[in-house]
């Protein structure tokens, strides 16, 4: 996707480049929302970062945790450095290498003319000092919040002079709210209050907002005016969906065998919110699937590598599901001969595995021997197994979706006890 695909968010990145705060609210159905912030900062190279709970800690160890992914943050101070004294990183890197702690601590107050005075000359002197070598960094969060204590908002700081260290990897977050009846005011409130204050602190940071259209107008009727709202209602980006017909013209153009056994499935994907790419991606799997007997393996492993690639986009643009499952994701499980297992989706947080099987699976034995033996490994390591056909994906979406939703929440619930 080019530019001209994201027109609002691309205006909204140039209010950013100015110094302008920005927050990105994405209206209507949040899940499409979240899939198009994705998309979007896939094209930027940012890694996106998606909150549900609404606190600056959350943010911020999110944040965090998105950067470190694709980032070490020793090696950012390591560049910030190389920066400050006009030198190439792999020069700083091999003056520092056999610097003794006493050394270096010595060399960073040269560097910065006795004790470091900015936040972001802090976090530069811990993460050379302090973090180790091996790019763990688990003491990331804790010890240099203490750096903040007289802050007002001690995690907003610590979030500010880790981006500064290299602003072009910061991570753009994006808070998503369901609308739930227990979502009032004061929930809308918080999220335009945290988001608006990151986006005042760190202008050049992407940040998003994806709020159903309901939500977002009860917050323009209802919340006080205030300098947060002011910053909110600047920049909104209204997510379009296709509605049921819209839905039913595309499907019937497929010219799709007994079109009338997806109506089920339709009304889920218009009730949910569907946007042209996700139909197309429907469309591709339910003409592999629905009534069509495949010729050889090949046809067979297509079929249900659609059903599965369908399934997958389909979860990314559900609010309750989006960032969770990862297509056919290697886990550090031995099965049989090998040292990983492939697992068609995969939730590692919740321990939450999806297999999708193809027409032969249960008419194969030695296939149906590999899947039992399969989900016994899976159990064995503490994930709950969830497997379906390929062409139920497609005919009962809708039955599918509750059972992953219902099973979600299971393990969710059980993961914080």
């Amino acid at each position: 996707m080019g530019p001209e695909q994201f027109p609002d968010l691309e205006r909204h990145q140039v209010r950013r480049q100015q110094g302008i705060p920005t927050v990105s609210v994405l209206t209507g159905p949040v899940g499409l929302g979240i899939e198009r912030w994705q998309h979007y900062t896939a094209r930027l190279k940012r890694a996106s970062v998606l909150l549900r709970r609404l606190d600056f800690e959350e943010l911020v160890r999110a944040w965090l945790g998105g950067y470190r992914r694709r980032r070490s943050l020793r090696r950012a101070a390591l560049r910030y450095l190389a920066r400050m004294q006009g030198k190439k990183e792999h020069d700083l890197q091999d003056l520092l290498r056999n610097k003794t702690q006493a050394d270096l601590d010595l060399f960073l107050k040269g560097v910065f003319h006795g004790e470091p005075s900015s936040p972001t000359e802090r976090i530069c002197c811990h993460s050379l000092t302090s973090l180790p070598q091996d790019g763990s960094e688990a003491n990331l969060v804790e010890q240099p919040l203490s750096f903040f204590a007289e802050s007002r908002r001690p995690w907003l700081s610590l979030l500010e002079a880790i981006h500064d260290l290299e602003p072009s990897w910061a991570p753009a977050p994006i808070v998503a709210l369901h609308n739930n009846d227990q979502d009032g005011i004061t929930a809308l409130e918080t999220a335009a209050d945290i988001l608006s204050h990151l986006a005042e602190r760190i202008p050049t940071c992407p940040v998003a907002w994806a709020v159903p259209e309901a939500a977002w107008a009860k917050y323009l009727s209802e919340a006080r005016e205030s300098h947060q709202k002011a910053i909110c209602r600047e920049s909104v980006s209204r997510i379009r969906s296709l509605d049921g017909a819209e839905i039913r013209r595309t499907v019937e153009a497929a010219k799709i065998a007994k079109p009338q056994r997806l109506r089920g499935a339709m009304a889920r994907l218009a009730r949910d919110g569907a946007s042209s790419e996700l139909i197309a991606s429907y469309v591709r799997a339910a003409k592999l699937n629905i009534h069509k007997t495949p010729e050889n393996k090949q046809q067979v492993e297509k079929a249900r590598s659609q059903a599965e690639a369908f399934l997958r986009d389909r979860l990314e643009s559900l609010s309750e599901t989006a960032g969770i499952f990862k297509l056919n994701e290697k886990l550090a499980i031995r099965f049989r001969t090998r040292k990983t297992m492939e697992v068609d989706l995969v939730s590692r947080r919740h321990r939450l595995a999806i297999e999708i099987d193809g027409y032969y699976h249960f008419r194969d034995p030695e296939n149906y021997r590999r899947d039992r033996e399969k989900d016994y490994v899976l159990q064995q390591n503490g994930f709950f197994v969830l497997r379906f056909l390929a062409d139920e994906v497609v005919e009962h979406l809708e039955e599918i979706l509750r059972r992953i939703c219902d099973t979600l929440a299971r393990r969710q619930a059980e993961n914080e006890k």
